[in-house]
């Protein structure tokens, strides 16, 4: 049976007819990126915690039934690999405070599983990770990030302070509020990629070994406070011709920002 599409879309007051596939690609041409591309809000609701059916691996780690998303992992083993084909880490997935229990996911500060996982691999298919995916897992150490991440949601790996090296891939997007906070040891020199359009609020406070980072390009949105107790920090590199939107970004560093050779 032949595909028909039969409607209108509204695109600057205008009516576009929509009556074919054809019609649609066309469409879509005229959009370009912002036809397909993700908001916050879309990340968020991909990362969205369990719901619906779900399957367990060998580990006991749960993933949708479709496999596109990670919804809980109980891991025990010190070293895992999350799946080919995950999409999106839901919140508190790998989060030290959260348990399940007759389906339900509970969060409950008191509560301490006994986690091992000091390594974690993300394949190049996740594209996001949801708010508290990691927070206060002060198990993990070493997590290879996809290299195709775009979000990193609120508080994802707050308080993991035994995590190192962290590497932002150059395809991040979105980094939330307090996505790092608390993070000791993960950065020592960090870089920001020029895909960075957002960086929340505190995202890397209390980064206590944090000495220099580097911004690859501007930065349509700083909150306040995103290096704060980082007393090592002593150096910020932005690009030629961008030092005074950088010192509006960042008042209280405007004497440690210097331009890229």
């Amino acid at each position: 049976m032949e595909n028909v599409i039969c409607g209108f879309i509204e695109l600057n007051s205008e009516l576009v007819k929509i009556s074919s596939v054809e019609d649609l690609k066309a469409f879509a041409a005229r959009l370009g990126s912002a036809f397909t591309e993700l908001t916050i809000q879309d990340y968020e609701h991909l990362c969205s915690k369990m719901q619906g059916e779900y399957k367990a691996d060998d580990c006991g780690v749960l993933y949708s039934k479709d496999g596109r998303k990670v919804f809980f992992a109980p891991i025990t083993t010190n070293e895992y690999l999350i799946r080919s084909g995950v999409i999106a880490i839901a919140k508190y997935a790998f989060n030290w405070h959260c348990y399940r229990s007759g389906g339900i996911l509970y969060t409950n500060n008191r509560y301490t599983y006994e986690k091992n996982i000091t390594k974690l691999l993300i394949p190049d298919s996740v594209i996001a990770i949801g708010s508290e995916a990691f927070s206060y897992n002060t198990a993990i150490k070493n997590i290879i990030v996809s290299h195709k991440l775009e979000y990193i949601g609120q508080k994802a790996f707050t308080g993991c302070k035994m995590m190192t090296g962290f590497i932002l891939p150059s395809t991040v997007k979105y980094i939330e509020t307090e996505a790092f906070d608390g993070c000791w040891n993960a950065f020592k020199e960090l870089t920001i990629p020029v895909s960075v359009r957002h960086i929340g609020s505190h995202a890397f406070k209390g980064c206590i070994t944090l000495e220099k980072v580097i911004f690859s390009g501007p930065v349509d949105k700083i909150g306040s406070g995103i290096f704060e107790s980082c007393d090592k920090l002593s150096e910020i590199v932005v690009p030629k011709d961008c030092i005074e939107q950088f010192r509006e970004q960042l008042p209280f560093y405007s004497e440690i920002i210097t331009e890229n050779a």
